[in-house]
């Protein structure tokens, strides 16, 4: 469904904050209107026990920041339907990493109306 968008659309690193930031790797990819964000979490042993899952709120106070988007704008989850909203933290922009990880280690978002 998203080929053109990952083939043609602008790639854009998008800045993890808090604790657990330099273990969460995540992206938008971009064309028009149109933005695609990718989440995953990385150095996994370096943020869970052998027996806990990277989920929910091991993250604690990691956030995503999504500068492009409004205070309020809904994303979904594409592979969970979960769906998160934007927040501010501090004076940005974000998403909550446990929000994104709340019940799959990997996020594929959207924006939603």
């Amino acid at each position: 469904d998203n080929r053109e968008l990952f083939r043609q659309g602008e790639y854009l690193p998008l800045e993890v904050i808090g604790e657990k930031s330099d273990s969460v790797c995540a992206y938008v990819r971009r064309e028009g209107h149109r933005e695609i964000i990718i989440a995953v979490p990385r150095f996994l042993t370096k943020c869970v026990d052998t027996d806990e899952p990277p989920l929910g709120l091991i993250w604690r106070d990691t956030s995503l920041v999504i500068p492009f988007f409004n205070y309020g704008t809904r994303l979904q989850n594409i592979f969970t339907g979960d769906t998160m909203i934007t927040k501010y933290q501090g004076d940005r922009i974000s998403v909550p990493v446990a929000e994104i990880f709340a019940h799959f280690p990997v996020a594929m978002m959207e924006r939603i109306e």
